[in-house]
């Protein structure tokens, strides 16, 4: 899954000065529609300070992370997600500080985002500035150093932002950071381990301070200005982003099993609609965990096998999904037991070699295999092997139950179909042909806007958040609509990894809405 969270709160402090005569650090930024990092290495002379004179201003950031809490036990993992923080840079053609580093650190103590927009003269007053963090009438809450700068560990007290700490395998730093060549780089940096540890209730879930590192906010160089997007620009598609990624995919291989190859099975059993695990026997006793249902395949009474099956877990770290059971194994083309006997004894390997395949009857059996839960057929082909061919198959992908429009509440589950187009056309008959889905080995998807053509879901194949599950049917994803920026209209582009090669097949002629 690719999830994306927006901002729930931004602004940035400092303590520039205006017009050589006085330092605005009570001013606040909450509603701009940038967040302006920079340093001024003794530009400006103020009364009363002496040279050299330094000027400064920090990032804060904050996301409601109420969504990530629901997924963890049963769909993330939270030994294995990633999570990155994202700011859009803003290219204006104007001069941009090159080769510098940004640091993020988690935050201390909670701050107000405010309501100030002036970024020219800087005339709003409000919490949070350069001095105060927040305000709870009657008490004002004042940052520990000027500036949101107490440094600290995990655990010590009067800091704004914590450098290191124990996070479970020792003291270790908890400070993220990017280099930026060109200075026109977005901001995307890792920041796993403080989001895993903030989900955990190990850190404070305060949000992160973005800045320039210790030692260029300490040296004599100016740097003016790295400017982002905020969450109060009207791009909202460039607005400061938590994208979580994980891989939630499930492969059942009923439409593409193969001799010499482990595949797996899955049952699904549904109540109203819902997954619930099975219940059996008088005392209605519930099927779950481990080795809990036997799969067997048979050939008529000349030839079966039997296989253990457990309640599925989407990674050992999670817990199984109610209803859900999956099976996986391994039969050799080669097998030498029999599927037909009479005049004419055949093996496995004998019809399989001679047809192509066997399609073999299956049962989800109770443990003791006197009670039958689901019936059906599995046919398993013999490996691909030919003389080499260059000229591979032309995969292509029909999306079959996308709508013109879906609400920011919802996780819709798309459905698609895979096909051949090189696939020779069906002759004509009288009675209906049932099309079946074409099985790739890998298939992701990416999200566009209609109108701009920016990606809002990039393809993942590295940590494969956007690959697509397949089932008996055909294949599917389920899209979480709070990831995209509502009044919009945005289309699919997939992905398709086959026979060694790479297609991207792109859907602008289907194009879907997400409203609030």
């Amino acid at each position: 899954m690719y999830l994306i969270l927006t901002a729930s709160k931004d602004a940035y402090i400092t303590n520039k000065i205006i017009n050589s005569n006085f330092r605005v650090t009570d001013a606040n930024t909450g509603r701009a529609g940038t967040i302006d990092l920079f340093k001024l290495y003794d530009e400006t002379k103020i009364e009363g300070e002496e040279s050299p004179i330094v000027e400064i201003s920090r990032a804060l950031v904050k996301f409601d992370l109420s969504p990530l809490y629901s997924l963890t036990g049963s769909h993330m993992s939270l030994d294995n997600f990633k999570c990155f923080l994202c700011l859009s840079t803003i290219d204006t053609g104007h001069f941009t500080p090159t080769d510098f580093n940004l640091e993020v650190n988690p935050l201390s103590q909670d701050w107000n985002e405010g309501i100030g927009r002036d970024v020219s003269t800087f005339a709003d007053l409000d919490v949070a500035n350069f001095i105060t963090a927040s305000f709870s009438s009657p008490d004002v809450f004042l940052w520990f150093e000027p500036g949101a700068a107490a440094r600290g560990a995990l655990g010590d007290e009067e800091i704004d932002i914590i450098e290191e700490g124990d996070l479970g395998e020792g003291n270790e730093s908890i400070t993220a950071s990017q280099h930026f060549d060109t200075g026109r780089e977005d901001l995307y940096i890792d920041v796993t381990k403080i989001v895993s540890a903030t989900l955990l209730e190990v850190l404070p879930d305060y949000g992160f301070r973005i800045a320039f590192s210790e030692a260029e906010e300490q040296d004599q160089k100016t740097r003016f200005v790295k400017r982002f997007f905020s969450r109060h620009s009207n791009n909202k598609l460039k607005q400061p982003t938590l994208r979580v990624l994980f891989d939630d995919s499930s492969r059942d291989d009923h439409g593409s099993f193969y001799f010499n190859t482990t595949g797996s099975l899955f049952l699904s059993n549904t109540i109203r609609g819902g997954s619930t695990n099975i219940l059996s026997g008088s005392e209605l006793d519930v099927i779950e965990g481990d080795d809990c249902l036997k799969f067997k395949i048979m050939t008529g009474s000349h030839f079966e096998m039997l296989f253990s099956a457990s309640s599925y877990r989407r990674s050992p770290e999670l817990d199984a999904l109610p209803g859900i059971y999956r099976t996986e194994f391994c039969l050799p083309y080669t097998d030498s037991s029999l599927v037909v006997s009479g005049a004419q004894e055949l093996t496995v390997y004998d019809v399989a070699s001679a047809s192509g395949s066997i399609t073999f009857d299956t049962q989800w059996l109770s443990n003791d295999q006197t009670v039958v839960f689901a019936t059906g057929t599995l046919k398993i082909s013999k490996p691909k092997t030919s003389n080499f061919n260059a000229i591979s198959q032309s995969p292509s992908i029909k999306i079959v139950n996308l709508r013109t429009k879906y609400f920011s509440s919802e996780t819709a589950r798309i459905r698609l179909f895979g096909r051949n187009i090189d696939e020779k056309i069906h002759p004509p008959v009288k009675l209906p042909v049932y099309a079946k889905s074409v099985f790739f080995e890998e298939v992701y998807y990416s999200i566009r806007d209609s109108l701009t053509n920016e990606v809002a879901i990039p393809f993942d194949a590295l940590y494969k958040s956007t690959r697509v599950s397949r089932d008996s049917e055909g294949f599917y994803f389920d899209l979480t609509l709070s990831s995209l920026p509502e009044g919009r209209n945005y289309y699919f582009d997939f992905m398709i990894e086959n026979d060694g090669r790479v297609l991207v097949e792109s859907h602008k002629a289907l194009s879907f809405r997400v409203d609030k």
